[in-house]
């Protein structure tokens, strides 16, 4: 028991530095929603009570409509610290099609980033920051969960911590329990509530060869709490009832089996009583319900008050927008790998490349085969069991033939009911969104685990893949995400970049540029520029590339931001050597040899092309001639 418990603080130690390293490296914001979530705790921890929801309310605050209990959780937390300065930092990009419709640009940003997010923390960016670990204390208690569940339901400490460490490994659970996200606190939630729903259903030992089915009024009264807890979580706790429901189907019928190896001779007595009477069983999820709406009611009743019905979906709903017409179940397949490429990653700059998609399709198919394997396994083994005079009598009531198959049962269960609410939802609004799968991590990772470890004596597979989790969650966010988000500046010019003089108005120069001496008809030509600032823009500048043919028509350009979205020129320090890459696209009618002369122009808002000087700069006076290339057929 102690090894196990070193191992799973191994597995929760490495959790906290995957997240750790996830909540510093990911840029503030970028995560889905995390403005939102974090304006709605900040509004409560400034003592304003709870949003309304209403037609003109801040879109600051679209995510109050949300069940309170993580933004109350989160404004405890970050009310000591100064957030004067928040909302103020934050600026959209507005060239990404998240927040532009119709925007083309193909950097990952959502925000622009400035020097404000950068180490030592401050202020509101320091409370951001905090609130994330809030978060990743809820990661932490879900991976505890997990694991619990493993070992109720395996009987195994090894295989539990294998399901425990698939979970914390897995890159989108650590990306969104380093982020201000409520969904950290769904999924702890549900995984105790699916503990103690297990624990409903588990038989044991009363001496002898007899089994009971215990329940304490104070147990009862627990789980009507946690239920209540988890029903302000998030909306998607509304699955709980149903899973609480099933737990006490499942236990109802383990009581009425006639397995005699699970109940070999159930007494008649009090623990019969106890246990097996169906009013005793209504009674005891009737207080359950009750203790939950005790706990969460008051904000069902809240909602019927402002907005006409208890989860204020129809305000909601305008908000994120609905479907129409309603898609069919079938109309859904195809939507359903972005929902599994989406559960396993989906950070910004990075989703799952189709060899590792297929990969982890594979790793999933071999895990259901396994669990099938292992389904057919016990049906057989309880099947001869029955048909034994003399049946032997399990260790535990975990590790029955019996006990497996209705713990397998139920674990299909619970991913089913997740499942069928997450299709519901997608049936609803466009969210094929692996995250909403999270109040099914137990199962997920504890069927995988299980499913795997069915191919070989020893749990060598789900090790394997749970590695293999933790080498691609800690190389993600230093080799693909960081550099996405680094900001465009170099010491000096490259050795390999061509000089140039050109100044554009009285705040930018263009000092080098580098590009390839050949394009294509209909090809893009890449085009590598170096700039200089200096002093600081008032604007943020456009940037105008354009191929000239020899009679001086436009052969193809491209107008984008000056700077690239990640830096535009109102950030760039005086002195600065800030490196821009774009792509131009020739027409596709150019005849072969003909010689393109390459042109540059830099304006805003105010000045469409600002004057160039220089040696660069084009008779006009209004663009910078760098170079030409040759038409290649």
């Amino acid at each position: 028991m102690r090894r196990s418990r070193f191992w799973l603080f191994v597995v929760i130690a490495a959790f906290f530095i995957l997240g750790l390293i996830y909540s510093a490296l990911i840029p503030l914001l970028e995560p889905p929603d995390e403005l939102w979530h974090f304006m709605f705790a900040d509004h409560l921890a400034k003592g304003r009570g709870l949003p309304t929801l209403t037609a003109d309310k801040s879109a600051y605050l679209r995510e109050g409509g949300q069940p309170p209990l993580y933004y109350a959780l989160v404004a405890l937390v970050i009310m000591p610290f100064d957030r004067s300065d928040f909302p103020g930092w934050e600026r959209f990009n507005a060239s990404h099609p998240a927040i532009t419709r119709g925007a083309t640009s193909d950097t990952p940003n959502v925000f622009i980033h400035t020097a404000r997010e950068d180490w030592p923390w401050t202020g509101s960016v320091l409370a951001v920051h905090v609130a994330r670990l809030v978060s990743l204390a809820f990661g932490a208690l879900t991976v505890v969960g997990v694991y619990q569940v493993g070992r109720i339901v395996m009987g195994r400490d090894d295989l539990a911590l294998w399901s425990a460490a698939l979970i914390a490994f897995t890159p989108q659970f650590v990306f969104i329990s380093a982020s201000v996200n409520n969904d950290s606190l769904a999924a702890a939630t549900s995984v105790w509530v699916g503990v103690a729903a297990i624990q409903i259903s588990t038989p044991q030992k009363n001496g002898g060869q007899a089994f009971k089915f215990p329940i304490s009024k104070r147990y009862v009264i627990g789980i009507g709490i946690l239920l209540g807890l988890g029903l302000l979580a998030k909306l998607g706790g509304l699955i709980l009832i149903p899973l609480i429901g099933l737990a006490f189907l499942v236990r109802l019928f383990r009581q009425r089996s006639h397995l005699r190896f699970e109940t070999p001779a159930l007494p008649k007595g009090p623990e019969r009583s106890a246990g097996a009477s169906v009013l005793h069983l209504i009674f005891d999820g009737l207080v359950i319900l009750g203790m939950a709406l005790a706990v969460s009611g008051w904000w069902f009743a809240r909602n019927v008050r402002l907005y006409g019905d208890p989860l204020g979906w129809s305000v909601w709903l305008a908000d994120i927008g609905v479907r129409t017409p309603t898609p069919m179940l079938w109309q859904l397949i195809p939507e359903l790998p972005a929902l599994f490429r989406t559960y396993w990653a989906e950070l910004p700059a990075y989703s799952l490349s189709d060899p590792l998609f297929w990969i982890l399709v594979g790793i999933t198919t071999l895990a259901l085969a396994g669990i099938i394997k292992s389904l057919i396994r016990a049906l057989r083994l309880t099947t001869a069991d029955l048909k034994s005079d003399t049946p032997a009598l399990p260790k535990g009531p975990e590790r029955s033939a019996g006990a497996s198959v209705w713990y397998l049962i139920f674990l299909l269960l619970w991913l089913g009911i997740v499942f069928a609410g997450v299709l519901r939802y997608m049936q609803t609004t466009p969210a094929a969104q692996g995250r909403l799968l999270f109040p099914a991590l137990a199962p997920i990772g504890v069927l995988m685990a299980w499913g795997l470890a069915a191919w070989s004596k020893r749990p060598w597979l789900p090790g394997i893949v749970a590695v293999g989790l933790f080498v691609l969650t800690l190389v993600v966010p230093f080799v693909l995400v960081q550099p996405s988000f680094a900001r465009p500046i170099v010491a000096q010019l490259p050795a390999d970049a061509h000089s140039m003089q050109a100044q554009f108005g009285d705040h930018v120069e263009l000092i080098g540029v580098r590009l390839f001496d050949r394009v294509e008809p209909g090809g893009t030509l890449r085009v590598t520029t170096y700039w200089r600032a200096l002093k600081a823009v008032p604007r943020d500048q456009r940037l105008l590339i354009r191929l000239m043919r020899p009679e001086g028509n436009s052969a193809g350009q491209l107008d984008t931001m000056l700077g690239t979205n990640l830096y535009p020129t109102t950030l760039w320090q005086p002195g600065q050597i800030v490196v821009d890459t774009h792509y131009v696209r020739a027409d596709a009618d150019l005849p072969a040899f003909a010689m393109l002369r390459v042109h540059i122009g830099v304006g805003d808002e105010v000045e469409p092309l600002l004057p160039v000087s220089g040696p660069q700069a084009w008779s006009s006076g209004d663009v910078a001639d760098v170079g030409q290339v040759q038409v290649m057929r």
